[in-house]
């Protein structure tokens, strides 16, 4: 199932309800984040930029390529490349059957053995745990 989004379709809605409640918000947030520029894929990826942006994380490369030494290239959530970090952010959709959950542990040990420190946050933690997400990421960037 491909999950495509229709910006011409917000802003339809959000002409046809102007002045309704939450409209505000939805648009103040669709312009803080203009679609394409932060380059995450879904919506945990969102709410943990916006995390680190409120907590002083520095930017991380997003759904950026890692080589590992088998040769196999591997697509990671958030990268801090010069302190060779790594978070891999788990929500239920992507993270929660047999086969998905071997294919991320099988990925996370050859990024170890490529030198990468892996971190992984659910989407519980990210919600409800935001500043031991951001304490936890701070210790490991080397910031506090």
């Amino acid at each position: 199932m491909q999950e495509l989004f229709d910006l011409a379709a917000l802003d339809d809605v959000l002409e046809r309800f102007r002045g309704a409640r939450g409209t505000a918000t939805l648009r103040a947030v669709r312009d803080d984040h203009p679609i394409g520029t932060t380059g995450t894929r879904h919506e945990l990826e969102e709410r943990a930029l916006a995390l680190f942006g409120r907590h002083g994380i520095p930017r991380p490369a997003v759904n950026a390529t890692v080589s590992t030494p088998s040769g196999i290239p591997f697509e990671v959530d958030f990268l801090w490349r010069r302190e060779r970090l790594v978070l891999e952010t788990d929500g239920m959709r992507f993270h929660s059957t047999r086969r998905q959950i071997e294919r991320d542990r099988r990925k996370e040990a050859e990024l170890v053995r490529a030198g990468y420190r892996v971190v992984r946050m659910t989407w519980r933690q990210i919600e409800r745990e935001p500043r031991t997400v951001a304490l936890t990421l701070s210790a490991a960037l080397g910031l506090s």
